[in-house]
């Protein structure tokens, strides 16, 4: 790759205005193309602690609404079972996601070094202009194919009919059910203090998710039902051409999280080219993690439900740290890979 430092992103949602504010201060020169001026993609506001050691604490101390320390884990097998898992010092944030992108976007629009085109792009069409091209189109990118996961969300203003009268709001919750192959969440809220966002998700078609929403939470307002791509990993053939974000399938698959790995891509990618590594090793390092989420997420989907329900209730609070709040250090998935293919024999033994 022959680096003269014209770098054009296509997109400047979560993956791509973070790149962007990487490489502000950078010698690269940068073009941003977005036809929206507003950043207005719904999804969800939780995000694990790890993710913010990528941005300083002052950019987004002040976009934090909560600080999350518990996790609730509800199981349906039979009755009901409740795992906690308290981990005593904080494992993720409930973040004002529009403003933190829209801020990164503005912040990075300050210096010479970034500027803005407010037109749709093609990647092959820039080429000749720049040295690199990112893809950052988000679920608007071109996939050839993939699954999907239908997800229901929307909120409520009082605590959710499924959860305990005293519902913590430095708490997230999670019910899965042995009928049922997907599973449901309640996050506080980023917009106002004591409201709730909740939502279910699975990659089935066959289920009303409408009525099961409101089966397990009670009444929700804005409840929107909505279709995630889950694509694997994906690269162009022309190597100054690279995806990041959920254009590349940097995707969380077992629930269609998309701003840690987006984040993630945007940072690996940055490394990447304020080092000059012409093999993109930094980025290529983060797609073989994020590959092994891809296989853990093929086998949950050939066990069903059934299965998961009984791979869950085995799991260890360690187990469940690794799933839930997904850490993606190899050792953590490797950890979690081993557990859940340990359990997954014993579930075939009996």
């Amino acid at each position: 790759m022959n680096w003269n430092g014209r770098i054009a992103i296509i997109g400047s949602g979560g993956a791509g205005s973070f790149l962007a504010w990487l490489l502000r201060d950078s010698e690269v020169r940068v073009t941003l193309f977005e036809q929206r001026r507003l950043y207005d993609k719904p999804c969800g506001e939780a995000v694990p602690a790890n993710v913010i050691s990528l941005i300083d604490k002052d950019t987004v101390s002040k976009f934090i609404r909560h600080k999350i320390r518990v996790v609730h884990l509800y199981i349906k097998y039979g009755g009901w079972h409740h795992k906690v898992a308290d981990f005593n010092k904080t494992v993720g944030f409930i973040l004002d996601k529009r403003k933190f992108i829209m801020h990164l976007r503005q912040e990075a629009m300050k210096g010479d070094a970034v500027n803005i085109k407010w037109v749709s792009q093609k990647p092959e069409r820039l080429l000749q202009f720049f040295d690199l091209v990112v893809d950052a189109r988000g679920p608007y990118s071109d996939f050839p194919e993939y699954d999907r996961i239908l997800v229901a969300q929307g909120f409520k203003n009082d605590t959710p009919k499924s959860l305990p009268f005293n519902a913590d709001l430095n708490s997230i919750y999670f019910w899965f059910f042995e009928t049922f192959q997907g599973y449901a969440w309640a996050f506080p809220s980023a917009h106002e203090y004591g409201r709730w966002d909740v939502g279910i998700g699975t990659p089935m078609k066959k289920y009303d998710l409408r009525n099961l929403t409101e089966k397990l939470f009670g009444k929700v307002s804005n409840l929107k039902i909505s279709k995630i791509k889950i694509v694997g990993l994906k690269r162009y053939k022309n190597d100054r051409c690279v995806r990041i974000g959920e254009a590349g399938g940097f995707l969380i698959p077992f629930t269609g999280e998309g701003i840690r790995p987006a984040l993630e891509s945007a940072y690996a990618l940055s490394r990447d080219i304020i080092q000059r590594s012409i093999t993109l090793r930094n980025l290529r390092t983060l797609a073989h993690i994020y590959s092994r989420y891809h296989r853990i997420y093929r086998l949950l989907r050939c066990i069903g439900a059934k299965g998961v329900i009984q791979v869950m209730l085995r799991l260890n609070v360690e187990d469940l740290r690794n799933f839930i709040y997904l850490g993606t250090g190899v050792s953590e998935i490797l950890r979690f890979s081993q557990s859940l293919l340990k359990n997954f024999i014993k579930i075939r033994k009996i």
